[in-house]
């Protein structure tokens, strides 16, 4: 029905898959994580974000500090994972209506893919959303991360069809 009022199928990642974990998953030794709880946290995030994808002009725009106060607004978790001390990957979730935790983003700069950051990150969620009572963590995982979160034991509930406004 919606293509057919003018959405139109994401030609870049046209499915997601809905994923869900309901058990805790393997921990990541030698990857300390921490919590985003301050502005320097925010921005060390944002400058991965940047490295990885860029920064669109909306979000430039908006500068730093809008940011940070619109992202406390929201009430998002976000966590920082290190290697040798620095922040070298993030993860985002946030409270859904129903009481799961959701994985709402995340990226690791590329020259530090493979070292257990994402794992880590994914475990420190887990940990977080079992103290706030959330019985589970689900996500809608592209093609490139459905593997990890499988293997971290997370398994598929259903497909997504992603679609786009068409100006």
């Amino acid at each position: 029905m919606l293509v057919a009022r003018g959405a139109a199928r994401d030609e870049g990642e046209p499915n997601l898959t809905a994923m869900v974990l309901d058990h805790e998953p393997p921990p990541e030794i030698g990857v300390r994580t921490r919590r985003v709880g301050s502005f320097a946290d925010f921005e060390a995030m944002e400058r991965i974000r940047e490295e990885v994808f860029g920064t669109p002009d909306h979000l430039r725009a908006a500068g730093g500090r809008a940011r940070w106060a619109n992202f406390r607004a929201a009430g998002s978790i976000a966590f920082l994972a290190e290697v040798d001390g620095a922040p070298v990957s993030f993860g985002i979730m946030d409270r859904t209506s129903a009481g799961p935790m959701l994985l709402a983003g995340g990226v690791t700069r590329p020259a530090y893919r493979g070292r257990g950051a994402y794992r880590a990150l994914v475990y420190a969620r887990w940990k977080a959303a079992e103290e706030a009572g959330a019985p589970a963590l689900v996500t809608q995982a592209q093609a490139a991360s459905r593997p990890i979160l499988e293997r971290l034991g997370f398994h598929a509930t259903g497909t997504i069809e992603v679609l786009v406004d068409r100006p």
